[in-house]
């Protein structure tokens, strides 16, 4: 066994993949030579782990160390759609690049296993870990298996990246304060994402709050804990951001800027440009031109 710190981690993915799993032919119990990450992509059954059964529910994300024991199973007359990754935390066993199946649990060869990792500084990652709610990940999980169909060039590199990118927000879920069943932090990424949509309509706090069935207030605090920056804040600068975009790639004027960004005037955008980036939009749509942006 390895010691190991979280930072230190340089992953070997052997096979990001999208599969089935049907209701008339199941998984048997078998054991994997490396780490394994299954996410519920859709359809219905159920994951046992070491003889512990879990519903095989969407946006369920499941992660066991080598020589774990599992099944996966799809109803009867259902299909099960798992997005699954085999890899190592390491280096060390890249030489064995090629996806290695599972095998059999009467024929699972321990000394095959490629390593085992002891997180010292992040001891969940040393057990059996079901997440709900990860349905954020989905994006980069297709994202990774779009990089290993292509195999176009670093293909190996952007697959890592997309990979540490993905332990990240793991790490995140994994550590949360808060509870599966609240799903906050899932609740703070749609938030964040209508806010992004929506840039560009006169949105107000209470509108979003009427939104999601929060309170006006209670949205704010969990905008605060999760960036760091209240509602209207955060609202302001997706708005500054795409008043830049347009005034660097556009060609439009400073007030055009403002009235697609969704400022409600000139004056008013005008302030907060300035504040934030201690220059007012008209000498800074002046620079964008002369410097050809």
């Amino acid at each position: 066994m390895r010691s190991l710190s979280f930072d230190a981690i340089d992953p070997c993915i052997r096979l990001p993949h999208l599969f089935e799993v049907q209701g008339s032919d199941p998984l048997p119990p078998r054991a994997a030579y490396d780490y394994r990450i299954m996410y519920i992509y859709g359809g219905q059954g159920k994951v046992i782990i070491d003889e512990v059964e879990y519903d095989a529910a969407k946006g369920r994300l499941f992660y066991w160390k080598p020589g774990t024991v599992y099944a996966l199973e799809a109803d009867s007359g259902e299909k099960l759609d798992i997005f699954g990754i085999n890899f190592d935390f390491t280096q060390a066993g890249s030489a064995i690049h090629y996806p290695i199946p599972p095998d059999h649990i009467a024929l699972f060869n321990a000394g095959n296993i490629t390593e085992t990792i002891d997180f010292t500084d992040f001891p969940v990652l040393n057990d059996t870990l079901v997440l709900d709610n990860m349905q954020s990940m989905e994006t980069t999980l297709l994202d990774m298996e779009k990089e290993y169909t292509l195999r176009k060039k670093f293909y190996r590199h952007r697959i890592r990246g997309l990979f540490l990118m993905l332990l990240g927000d793991l790490a995140r879920h994994a550590t949360s304060t808060y509870t599966d069943q609240d799903m906050l932090m899932h609740k703070v990424d749609q938030i964040l994402q209508y806010i992004r949509d929506h840039y560009d309509e006169p949105l107000t706090n209470r509108q979003i709050g009427e939104q999601f069935n929060f309170h006006p207030v209670y949205i704010n605090r969990l905008l605060v804990r999760y960036t760091g920056t209240p509602l209207h804040q955060y609202l302001i600068q997706c708005r500054i951001s795409r008043a830049l975009n347009l005034m660097q790639h556009s060609g439009c004027s400073v007030t055009e800027a403002a009235l697609e960004s969704g400022f409600q005037d000139v004056n008013s955008f005008s302030k907060c440009f300035k504040k934030r980036l201690g220059i007012s939009p008209k000498h800074y749509l002046a620079a964008a031109r002369r410097n050809g942006n």
